[in-house]
């Protein structure tokens, strides 16, 4: 038996699936006299009748159903040879370096990382927080792969970006302390109580100190810990505590409109790592989580 083609298969399957040869010719983009040429010598390439043609349109012989329905399978595993080699073509890192900003918190972004571990299971990733000035000369020094930012300011244009949400900036304190039973909160009610923050570096990216009374604190998570421990007020995005505003552990003040704001949540990276195939996969991932 002669060595038969994919040329051959793809005539065959092709004529049966449009239900005729100048069917199968207009999709291949070949003359009928091809096809009709190409199936004839899988014919006898394979010593076997495919097509009963005594009739007005040539039908399939039972070898001919059993034939096609093997040529379906090799051409689909053909195309998944093409896919493999495609994807093997793509550098794919085998660690990530991901900063983002201490007050950075966007809700499906755990659920979307154990996508990723599952996706590359092989994959180390490391993952750590600071300052948005911080993270953003980072990326641009390609010390990290990926940045998280949460700012009001615009981005560096040297870099890729992609804007994740918009967010809004709240205040908020435990029941209980005098400030939360306020009608409307000033600046200067917030200078006299005591501030809690993150990061006086991040803070000032975001806007300086309302007073002069505060506590430093070293993560996101202990930053609500004090909150929750009525220790004072802070400015935090809306997302990163909502569930306890939602069941009355924390009060939501209510300040007057100069002092709300909204804040940009972006994606940004040195565009020198941006053909890699994790990389390619997160940015996807994240424009269907956004859009």
């Amino acid at each position: 038996m002669s060595q038969v083609s994919l040329g051959q298969m793809k005539a065959l399957v092709s004529a049966v699936e449009t239900g005729s040869f100048s069917g199968a010719a207009r999709v291949l983009g070949k003359s009928q006299a091809a096809i009709s040429t190409a199936i004839s010598n899988l014919e006898i390439d394979l010593n076997l009748t495919l097509f009963e043609r005594s009739g007005h349109k040539p039908q399939l012989t039972p070898a001919g159903e059993l034939i096609v329905r093997e040529c379906r399978f090799i051409l689909e595993r053909c195309d998944n040879l093409s896919e493999l080699a495609s994807s093997l073509n793509v550098e794919t890192e085998s660690n990530l370096l991901i900063l983002a900003s201490q007050l950075f918190h966007y809700p499906s972004s755990q659920r979307f990382a154990k996508q990723i571990g599952d996706h590359f299971p092989q994959l180390m990733i490391a993952i750590e927080e600071c300052d948005t000035e911080a993270v953003i000369q980072r990326i641009s020094d390609k010390q990290a792969e990926l940045g998280f930012v949460i700012t009001n300011k615009a981005l560096p244009s040297s870099l890729g970006q992609m804007h994740i949400a918009t967010s809004q900036f709240i205040y908020v304190c435990a029941p209980g302390l005098p400030i939360a039973d306020l009608p409307n909160v000033t600046k200067a009610d917030l200078a006299q109580s005591r501030e809690l923050v993150v990061s006086r570096v991040e803070q000032q990216e975001l806007e300086p100190n309302l007073s002069t009374k505060f506590w430093q604190l070293e993560s996101a998570s202990s930053l609500v810990n004090f909150l929750l421990n009525g220790c004072g007020w802070a400015k935090v995005p809306r997302e990163l505590v909502m569930e306890y505003v939602t069941d009355y552990r924390l009060v939501e003040l209510k300040v007057s409109k100069e002092l709300k704001e909204p804040v940009e949540l972006s994606m940004i990276w040195h565009p020198s790592f941006e053909n890699g195939a994790v990389h390619r996969f997160i940015q996807q991932g994240i424009s269907q989580i956004v859009s």
